[in-house]
């Protein structure tokens, strides 16, 4: 059985150790816009992919994906451009 933590617990973790959330889960997204302290998220919104389709696109997009979050708080990834919200 695999163990899973909830959301707030996630969010409480990455904030006090400064760590970056990857997810795919709009959850996030939405406590980031109304909430003022918060962690750096990278939200994925990439659709169904193939696992060779995945690494195409963290190929290409990761480089930026890494320089942005270390600006930014919320960085919305997407099959073909990546947008920074916060």
């Amino acid at each position: 059985m695999e163990a899973t933590l909830p959301d707030t617990e996630i969010w409480t973790y990455a904030l006090a150790n400064e760590l970056v959330i990857l997810t795919k889960d709009a959850d996030f997204y939405t406590w980031s816009v109304v909430t003022e302290l918060i962690p750096k998220i990278i939200q994925f919104r990439l659709g169904n992919q193939t696992l060779a389709g995945l690494r195409t696109y963290f190929d290409q997009y990761w480089p930026l994906l890494t320089e942005l979050i270390e600006i930014h708080s919320l960085v919305i990834a997407y099959p073909n451009r990546v947008d920074v919200v916060i």
